[in-house]
Parts: structure tokens; C-alpha cells; sequence
């Protein structure tokens, strides 16, 4: 065992971890021997031919771990298109793709989702890798036969559902479609993503078939498969609501607000052209996004003035020494009273600006704590500042464009009152709009909340 001692605490606590806290279809396996020789059983996903299956894996930790991915292996033979005759399992996160950062969840939940997604472009078995792409029923047969030669049986689902077990080999996309969602609609969320994979081997120019694999990566937190899943449906089809809505979702949770915010506002934009009913599940996403951008960028703005105040507070400080140094020097050369005063004050100077320094920065401090907008200058839809602010007959105001998106996708009447309301009715509330503007002008940052 070469890892160091501060790696093998690490891998330690995570591999505890896994077994008090399981994966779905994953059992970790501790070897007290020698915590680099990594154990797991895998079940076949549903709707996959290796449904029913219990494969065992084996992760190898090198000397370089986490620097260098481990070498994962497949004990129980299957026949797959990236795990060689040997067992040895190829996939880009084990390879180019790898990030210290990783760990061993990440890696088992990768050696999963192969089983479920096979990519026959990077195959080590070659005859998986071409019956996959030419003949798809003949590997689902051959895989499953595998299977059940070689892996242990496992217990087949009952959930009351006449869902098959292996890879339905005989249904449409479609109708493998409509297989997921029943998984989905049970919380079944990876048999779920089963079915919709084989969908996508039978058709792969539906875009729907991506998005409702998108949904499930988000329901087991599974950002950027979740991502990846989206951007492949809107290369199908650029206008799809649900294909920017789950993107701007992914892009959101892995902190990449500026991404998310484009694809969530594309998402309303494009529900409130095709005249579409979200609710509030758009807006409310994009309102989150935008305030953790507006966090983020409020925190780099913190670092960086407290950067700033140390940086100048060290100048004032190294040039109060030098003077210091000046003083205690020249006091013993010079007999000059006037030319000792004015290093006096040339101290005392430089501690004004100091202290003036300071005051300053804990004004500013005090004033962001203090950054908040009045409930009163916010829309009542959206609870977003009213850039244009109208009042309808009932004497509620609310900004144009969340009424007008109101009036147009849920109803002519006013949200608040439920009293009967067309656009025609509405009128710009002008003292609101001077109000806005004016502290909007006083609170520059609010702009970017």
C-alpha cells in the first residue's frame, strides 16, 4: 500500500460512507486487508440485457491515486462493447476525462451507466461493439445470455407493472418510451433511464428520448449527464422547451450560473411564444440563478476589495517605517527642530489616512448589509423589481411584462383580486416608475440582483 496517509483516510471515510449509504444497485464490498483493492456488485439495470445480473467489479488504486484514475476491471464475464475479454472496462472518465476530485462514487456510477449506455465508438470488444450498432437484437441476445451464464440471478421487479425484464428487444421507440415513464412515474429513476437508452438506440432523432433521460440524471443528481442528455436534444431541435429548461437546471446546480440563466430565459422565452403553461417552474429557476450569480459575483466583489484594503494598508504601513527609521536616524544627526516636527507629522499623516482607509471600507460594508429591496418595488408575479411598472382598474400594480405573460398563458382576469382584466386596461404607474428608477440610480447593484 503506497498511498499516503492523508489519501488512505479519504478513500477510507468514502468507502464507509458507501456502505452505511448504499447506491441504488451498488454494493461496496470493504477489504480490511488492503483498502487499494476495491470490491463492488453492481445489478444489471432494467431494461438492459443485463437485467438480472449481479456483477461483481474490482477497482484498483495505484500509488498516484487520486492524481491518476484507478484501473477498473469487470470479474464477472459479460459481453459488452468497453470491457475486453479480460474484463478491463474502457471509458473516458477512467481515462482522458479523469479529475482528482472524482472519487470512487463517481467511478461505480460510471461503470453503471455503461451498462446501461454502451459506447461502441470506443469499443475493446470489437464483436460487441459492431452487433451493437448493426444487429442490436442479436448483441441484446448475446448479452443476455451472458448474463444469465455468468451472472448471479437477482430477484426481478415487482411493481405491479407488465415491465419485461432485459432489453425488450421487440418494442418500438416509442413504446420503450412509454415503458420509462411508467418506470419514472415509480421513482424507478436508473430502470427508467434503461428504457429511454434503448429508445435512443432505436431512434436517435428524437429529441424527447434525450430530455426524459435529462429529467431522470436530474432526479439522481446527475448534473452532467443531465447536461449532456439536454444539449443532445437541442441539437435536434434548438426550439425545445424542456431540452433548454433541464440544461439551464444542470448548469445551475454545477455553478455555472451565466449558462444557466441563457438557457432558463430561452426556456420562458420560448413557453411564452408557443403560448405554454409552466407555472411558476421556469421563473422560479430563473430567479434562483440569478441571485446566486448575483451572490457569486457579490463574493468576488468581498475578496477583492479586502484584498484591496490589505494592499493599501501594507503601503501605509511600510511607508510609516520608512519614516520611523528617518526619524530615529536623524534625531541623532540634526539639531533642525523644524525638519524633526515635519517627520512627526508625515507619521501622524499616514496614520490619518489610515484610519480614514479603514472607516471607509467599513462604510461600504455597511451599506452592502443594507442592500435590499423594498418588498413595495417588486413585481407581486415574478417578486422581481418592476422595470415597468402599470396599475390595472383594481389599483394593483405589477410589471408589464409579468402581467402581460399573465394575461396571455393563464387568463384575462388580475392574479390578485381575480376581478376581469385585458392588456388594454393596463396603465403605466409613472410614480412607481420615478420611484424605481431613482433608487436603482442610489443602488446600483441592484441591477444585478
Amino acid at each position: 500500500m503506497n498511498l499516503s496517509p492523508q489519501v488512505i483516510r479519504e478513500v477510507s471515510k468514502e468507502l464507509c460512507d458507501l456502505v452505511t449509504n448504499p447506491l441504488e444497485g451498488i454494493k461496496v464490498v470493504l477489504n480490511d486487508e488492503d483498502i487499494t483493492d476495491i470490491h463492488a456488485v453492481i445489478d444489471g439495470p432494467s431494461g438492459t440485457p443485463y437485467f438480472g445480473g449481479s456483477f461483481r467489479v474490482r477497482l484498483l488504486l495505484g500509488k498516484d491515486f487520486p492524481v491518476c484514475p484507478p484501473k477498473a476491471y469487470f470479474i464477472t464475464k459479460l459481453f459488452h462493447p468497453n470491457v475486453s475479454r479480460n474484463g478491463e472496462i474502457c471509458v473516458n472518465t477512467l481515462k482522458k476525462d479523469w479529475k482528482s476530485d472524482l472519487g470512487i462514487k463517481h467511478v461505480l456510477l460510471t461503470i453503471k451507466c455503461l451498462l446501461i449506455v454502451p459506447n461502441p465508438e470506443s469499443a475493446l470488444n470489437e464483436e460487441a461493439g459492431k452487433l451493437l450498432l448493426e444487429h442490436y437484437d442479436d448483441y441484446c441476445q448475446r448479452a443476455k445470455m451472458m448474463t444469465e451464464i455468468h451472472a448471479q440471478p437477482a430477484k426481478e421487479a415487482k411493481d405491479g407493472l407488465e415491465l419485461k425484464s432485459g432489453c425488450s428487444s421487440g418494442k418500438s421507440g416509442t413504446e420503450l418510451k412509454d415503458q420509462g415513464n411508467k418506470w419514472y412515474n415509480l421513482h424507478k429513476y436508473d430502470e427508467a433511464i434503461g428504457c429511454y437508452s434503448r429508445a435512443i438506440l432505436r431512434n436517435p432523432s428524437v429529441p424527447t428520448f434525450f430530455t426524459n433521460r435529462a429529467l431522470c440524471h436530474l432526479k439522481l443528481q446527475h448534473w452532467e449527464l443531465a447536461a449532456a442528455d439536454s444539449r443532445r436534444a437541442l441539437e435536434i431541435d434548438s426550439n425545445l422547451i424542456k431540452g433548454h429548461c433541464f440544461l439551464g437546471q444542470a448548469m445551475l446546480e454545477m455553478e455555472m450560473y451565466d449558462e444557466a440563466i441563457k438557457h432558463l430565459q430561452r426556456a420562458q422565452d420560448l413557453a411564452k411564444d408557443q403560448k405554454l403553461n409552466f407555472g411558476d417552474e421556469i421563473a422560479s429557476q430563473l430567479r434562483v440563478a440569478r441571485k446566486k450569480r448575483w451572490t457569486q459575483l457579490e463574493e468576488k466583489r468581498i475578496a477583492e476589495e479586502i484584498e484591496l484594503q490589505s494592499y493599501l494598508n501594507n503601503l501605509i504601513q511600510q511607508d510609516k517605517e520608512k519614516q520611523q527609521i528617518k526619524l530615529v536616524t536623524e534625531i541623532g544627526e540634526t539639531v533642525d527642530k523644524d525638519h524633526i516636527a515635519q517627520l512627526h507629522r508625515n507619521i501622524d499623516r499616514l496614520d490619518k489616512y489610515k484610519t480614514e482607509l479603514n472607516q471607509m471600507f467599513a462604510t461600504l460594508d455597511i451599506r452592502r448589509k443594507k442592500r435590499d429591496i423594498p418588498d413595495y418595488l417588486c413585481g407581486k408575479i415574478s417578486f422581481e423589481i418592476m422595470r415597468d411598472p402599470v396599475v390595472t382598474p383594481s389599483g394593483i400594480t405589477y410589471d408589464r411584462k409579468d402581467i402581460e405573460e399573465h394575461l396571455q398563458r393563464v387568463g384575462h382576469f388580475d392574479p390578485v383580486t381575480r376581478h376581469p382584466l385585458t392588456a388594454d386596461q393596463l396603465i403605466p404607474n409613472l410614480a412607481m416608475k420615478e420611484v424605481v428608477d431613482a433608487f436603482l440610480v442610489e443602488n446600483e447593484w441592484a441591477n444585478e440582483y
